[in-house]
């Protein structure tokens, strides 16, 4: 494992300190990176897909970041690109979420090969004309 077990860690941190991590998900590696209080972000550690211990890595990774963390901190998961499709979809003027959420799926089954259950989908907000830029994803990749 890379610099987690390399690099001591403040010993200052409280479980009232907040913690936010991403996991980096990349065709080589997992990097696991928690945000600076600037917004920028650090890389914590990482754990090589072909590493022939890449579970027991992932999971002492895991068990590390809670430690430093002093409890589960949330978790983002940072896509690459080419799991994600990109698409505008008709969601309506000034829809409710759960509307223009409604719509998105039903663009999805109408105009994607993909099942809308299999599928986690974002939405931004609309254009004038209804349109909004919609990133679709597999729920579980």
């Amino acid at each position: 494992m890379g610099a987690l077990f390399d690099k001591k860690r403040s010993s200052t941190r409280t479980a009232a300190a907040a913690v936010e991590f991403t996991l980096d998900m990349t065709p080589d590696a997992v990097t696991l990176c928690e945000r600076k209080p600037h917004g920028s972000w650090r890389k914590f550690d990482a754990v090589q897909l072909d590493d022939p211990e890449f579970a027991n890595v992932l999971g002492l990774l895991r068990a590390d970041a809670e430690a430093y963390a002093c409890a589960r901190a949330p978790v983002r998961l940072w896509l690459p690109p080419d799991q994600i499709l990109q698409k505008r979809a008709w969601v309506g003027d000034n829809q409710p979420e759960v509307l223009r959420l409604r719509a998105a799926f039903d663009f999805v089954a109408r105009e994607t090969v993909y099942r809308p259950q299999d599928v986690a989908v974002a939405v931004g907000p609309a254009d004038d004309d209804g349109m909004a830029k919609t990133l679709i994803t597999f729920a579980k990749t």
